[in-house]
């Protein structure tokens, strides 16, 4: 039987469009690509659409503030429209579209179940690559086990993102098993597939969630450091990128630490260059097609997130989402919400070499992050954030 206070709030409509969303665009990073290509995957990605406009019908708010975010969340969508080639980059935006709607979600269960969706995701996928139901890709040269995924960095990154979502989880209490779990399977990741970043960034999250709770990071000027994450790495990652110079040889050896991404970097903004609306660019990375077969189109691949964004969407949404995420951080901070503040700096530095953090399914933090601001400008006091959230320091 349904719960009709699901139906009222609009949770069931809610979570069957994310579901929809999240089923799509995650089985499309993997072998199993081709059950939901082409016009299948725009169906579904329609669908969650329409189910979660029809959410926002049934409990909507009258509330002028409330109104304005919407018209908001609507623009900053429509910003990124010129820079986006087809249907599969222009549902990038609808990010915004479920931070907005999650404002009536019960976040710990929307929590609960983005983690729990996400590993069983990540099992089924990995078990289906080491029965040989799909391939488990290995790279020559550099061995990279792609575990089932398209590209060997998948996995790591749904793995990160269950981390974040338990550092968030451990600011009341710590999950050992779970954490155990966690730990245990990042190292066999990081075995099979060679993904050194999001491999320390999962340690760092349990480091960080053991230090939170036992009050080890106490001192101010470090938090408040942190509300400007997002805009310093931005800053220092494209200021780097853009005066990078071979010839030098500290830059040399850091683009080599890089993997290269400081020349293509370059390379990109020197081709392409900025500007206010920004523009479709097409780079090409290393990543598998559904057959499993490697493009023959030449490497161009930029993984820093700040510049693709400020090259695809330009100036104006650039600016605007920094300036969006560094007041998140600022009310984070005062809130004391400081699991989530860390976790957020851990995206903010992941988004200087890889890209994969813009999308919801790589990424959930930017929803509790968004709840903050909506809830500031509504001056809407949400228990719920703080109940989760909240610290006595």
């Amino acid at each position: 039987m349904i719960n009709k206070k699901y139906l009222s709030d609009g949770e069931l409509l809610y979570y069957i469009s994310l579901s929809l969303y999240l089923f799509a665009n995650m089985v499309r990073s993997t072998f199993f690509a081709p059950l939901v290509m082409g016009r299948k995957y725009d169906l579904l990605i329609l669908l969650a659409v329409l189910i979660v406009a029809l959410k926002e019908l049934i409990s909507a708010s009258p509330k002028i503030r409330t109104i304005i975010l919407l018209f908001l969340t609507v623009g900053l969508m429509l910003l990124m429209q010129p820079g986006s080639s087809g249907f599969i980059n222009r549902q990038a935006s609808l990010v915004f579209i479920y931070i907005y709607s999650a404002r009536n979600i019960e976040l710990k269960k929307l929590m609960s179940f983005i983690k729990w969706i996400t590993i069983s995701f990540l099992t089924l996928i990995i078990f289906s690559s080491q029965i040989g139901i799909i391939e488990d890709y290995v790279s020559e040269g550099r061995v990279r086990h792609y575990l089932g995924f398209r590209y060997a960095l998948y996995p790591s990154m749904l793995l990160l993102n269950v981390a974040m979502i338990q550092l968030l989880e451990s600011n009341k209490n710590i999950n050992w098993p779970m954490w155990v779990l966690i730990l245990v399977s990042n190292w066999w990741i990081y075995y099979m597939s060679d993904s050194n970043t999001s491999y320390y960034m999962t340690i760092a999250c349990f480091v960080l969630a053991v230090a939170l709770k036992i009050k080890l990071i106490n001192d101010k000027r470090i938090l408040y450091l942190l509300i400007f994450s997002f805009v310093l790495f931005a800053v220092i990652s494209i200021a780097v990128t853009y005066n990078y110079n071979p010839k030098i040889a500290w830059q040399s050896n850091l683009n080599k630490i890089l993997g290269n991404r400081l020349k293509l970097g370059k390379a990109s903004l020197k081709e392409y260059g900025v500007s206010l609306l920004g523009e479709k660019i097409t780079w090409s990375g290393n990543g598998l097609s559904a057959f499993g077969e490697y493009t023959t189109e030449e490497y161009n691949f930029v993984d820093c997130l700040y510049i693709r964004v400020v090259q695809r969407y330009g100036i104006i949404f650039f600016s605007l989402v920094m300036i969006l995420l560094t007041k998140a951080m600022h009310i984070t901070y005062k809130k004391k919400y400081f699991q989530l503040l860390f976790a957020c700096a851990i995206v903010a530095l992941h988004c200087v070499t890889d890209d994969l953090s813009l999308f919801l399914y790589y990424n959930f933090m930017w929803i509790p992050l968004g709840l903050t601001l909506y809830y500031d400008f509504v001056k809407e006091k949400n228990n719920q954030l703080d109940a989760i959230l909240g610290n006595d320091v």
